[in-house]
């Protein structure tokens, strides 16, 4: 579940080539809170509450994601920050 998401994204960051590239972070900062909401919501189908909160997160990764895209950010390389 969880812990193998957070597994694979960790091996993901060792292969960096310097280990200084931090910006694998913002890579995935738009896109892993709304896959962890997904894993809550089919573990907990039945609450409205955990379902809208999926929707809303759902949207606003999607938002953040096509910002970061449109500004290069999956391009490679260190955040222009």
């Amino acid at each position: 579940g969880v812990l193998t998401v957070a597994a694979f994204i960790w091996a993901v960051s060792l292969r960096t080539d310097t280990h200084s590239d931090a910006s694998i972070v913002d890579r995935l900062w738009s896109i892993q809170p709304w896959v962890y909401c997904w894993y809550v919501c089919f573990m907990f189908p039945s609450s409205a509450r955990v379902v809208l909160m999926t929707a809303l997160a759902t949207a606003w990764g999607i938002r953040l994601t096509y910002n970061f895209a449109i500004k290069g950010g999956y391009a490679g390389g260190e955040d222009y920050r």
